[in-house]
């Protein structure tokens, strides 16, 4: 079992959230469009119409009013193109960046910066404080790490993530099986025996539509009833068939994949650690035997990074 690339099958999910994705793209043109809705209403910059004598075009920069790691450059270039603005990219997605140093070069007309600057520095300072925590945390944890689905932009969090840390999650509830206790414990309410080895037979049967499967799990016995279905059906060892460890204690973690390689099940599954990881904590989890982190901090809590528009004619 190639362990590294079946989870790259299973968390890479690079080629899917850039704009030269059409489903990202629309995702993009979507959220594009409710934020400039919310902002410009029905009568569009009421202060610029009312004040700016000379609408003429003007050069500005974007530049970083702290460290931190760049991302949304894709998605901002591609917001400012659609307004007119002319804009030169002096960083890239995943470049490290200094306090003071320019980011964007924009040229345009001094009401269309105006009217794009906030919806821009929001994309760029959210997808960066969040690049820049997911590159952070996994540095200090040494193994791969992915955000969760506990997002506010969307695909953007995703993207932001991505990165940061090179993997994502699954995409949406359309694109991968995650067969969560919410499941099993439904299966088991309607009559269902055997709800863990049901669900994931089930999944099986259909995981040509999915780039993998995985099952949430709370404890031992548990672990060791989807280890022993995944083995029955994933002989081949091609096919990426997890085994979430939700809420385990590092130790916990650890002895559980130890039992795992002690059965003979442990080449069979990949394990990702999931539940309650902070960032106070990421150190604990240095060599817990789990492949992946899933961290919904990612993207639910991290701060931006904080950057201006500064106009200089």
């Amino acid at each position: 079992m190639n362990r590294l690339k079946l989870l790259k099958k299973a968390y890479e999910r690079k080629e899917h959230l850039s704009v030269k994705n059409k489903e990202y793209r629309d995702f993009l043109d979507l959220f594009i469009k409710l934020e400039e809705k919310a902002d410009f209403g029905n009568k569009g910059d009421i202060t610029a119409k009312a004040i700016l004598k000379d609408d003429s075009a003007v050069t500005s920069i974007i530049e970083a009013k702290e460290d931190g790691v760049i991302a949304g450059v894709e998605e901002v270039v591609y917001l400012y193109k659609k307004n007119n603005v002319k804009v030169k990219a002096c960083k890239k997605d995943g470049d490290n960046v200094k306090k003071g140093q320019k980011i964007l070069e924009l040229r345009a007309k001094e009401g269309s910066l105006l009217k794009t600057e906030r919806i821009a520095l929001n994309i760029l300072q959210r997808m960066s404080g969040i690049a820049t925590l997911s590159r952070e945390m996994s540095r200090i944890a040494s193994m791969p790490i992915c955000p969760t689905r506990k997002t506010v932009m969307g695909y953007l969090d995703r993207k932001a993530a991505s990165v940061g840390c090179g993997f994502a999650h699954r995409l949406g509830l359309w694109e991968s099986f995650l067969i969560k206790k919410n499941y099993i414990k439904s299966l088991a309410h309607n009559g269902v025996k055997n709800p863990i080895e049901y669900s994931i037979e089930a999944a099986w049967k259909k995981r040509k539509e999915s780039y993998y499967i995985n099952i949430e799990v709370e404890g031992d016995e548990d672990v060791l009833r989807a280890a022993l279905k995944f083995r029955e059906l994933n002989n081949k060892k091609d096919y990426p068939c997890i085994i979430m460890l939700d809420n385990f204690s590092p130790q916990g973690i650890m002895d559980t994949v130890n039992k795992m390689k002690h059965c003979g099940l442990y080449d069979y599954v990949l394990f990702e650690a999931s539940g309650g990881i902070k960032p106070e904590k990421i150190c604990d989890y240095r060599g817990c035997g789990a492949d992946i982190l899933s961290i919904g901090c990612l993207t639910h809590s991290a701060g931006a990074v904080d950057m201006r528009q500064v106009v200089i004619r």
